[in-house]
């Protein structure tokens, strides 16, 4: 969460990777739907819209089951914000 919220994408995407591989069922599906967040804003970094979207979409589809929570993560803001940004296509980086 805190490499997320710092914005080091890269990073946070990497040390969910980690967990994820050891998850399983919902967990790993809402682990995979967080990581896919953080791999789109690498993209959206490198002024690569249209894949960040692409892989935005990826991620909403993930977290839409995720339930309302995952630890301190408030999974359906997430799923909020994406839903906007996949609606206006008007990438808006956010916390967790």
């Amino acid at each position: 969460v805190e490499l997320f919220n710092d914005e080091r994408y890269w990073e946070a995407h990497e040390a969910l990777e980690y967990v994820w591989k050891n998850a399983t069922g919902t967990e790993k599906e809402t682990l995979n739907g967080i990581i896919l967040v953080a791999a789109a804003f690498v993209h959206d970094e490198k002024d690569e819209q249209d894949i960040c979207i692409s892989i935005l979409h990826r991620a909403k589809r993930k977290l839409d089951r995720a339930g309302d929570k995952y630890y301190e993560i408030n999974t359906s803001e997430i799923v909020q914000k994406l839903s906007e940004i996949i609606n206006t296509r008007n990438v808006r980086r956010f916390t967790i």
